[in-house]
């Protein structure tokens, strides 16, 4: 008697498990309102607008380090703007502090594939001022922020480029 009592028991829980369980699609962030944008000033150069918006504009965080985002844009000219900052926990204002590709840092690919395709960077170590991004929401599925940049070229030239007004928002 005790086990019939105790066999039913087992088979009304298992009954309700089974039943509340259901099948959940997969997570798939709306990328449509995605954007990414700067004003871009090379050298003495007048300076030119940077925009990206929907799935062309990617920010997410690593898989394997959950609090380092990045962020890949291209544009329809070939342009390209890459940000990575690390150990992000909470809104606030994330310095760029790489030194040859280590730390948190912006990159900025002007004419990307080409021939003339020059990239500028965070990372030289000469830069003292080098810029930073605010992430002013963030939350498991959205981050959105402002940044601002200071990048010397990869070809050793010294010349720069100025990222100002820089925001982006994105899902993932």
């Amino acid at each position: 008697m005790k086990y019939k009592f105790f066999i039913t028991i087992l088979a009304v829980v298992t009954l309700i498990i089974t039943s509340c369980s259901k099948s959940k699609s997969p997570y798939i962030p709306d990328t449509s309102s995605n954007n990414v944008s700067a004003t871009i000033s090379i050298g003495n150069n007048a300076p030119f607008q940077f925009s990206v918006a929907g799935a062309a504009a990617k920010i997410y965080p690593a898989f394997a380090y959950p609090t380092t985002y990045q962020i890949d844009a291209k544009d329809a000219n070939n342009n390209r703007l890459g940000i990575v900052v690390q150990n992000v926990t909470q809104t606030g204002t994330y310095p760029f502090t790489s030194n040859n590709g280590i730390g948190n840092g912006l990159s900025f690919t002007k004419d990307e594939g080409s021939l003339s395709q020059v990239t500028y960077w965070t990372s030289d170590p000469s830069i003292t001022n080098k810029g930073s991004l605010t992430i002013t929401v963030l939350n498991n599925h959205h981050i959105e922020g402002l940044f601002t940049a200071f990048c010397k070229n990869d070809n050793n030239t010294g010349e720069a480029a100025q990222v100002s007004n820089g925001s982006f928002k994105g899902n993932f």
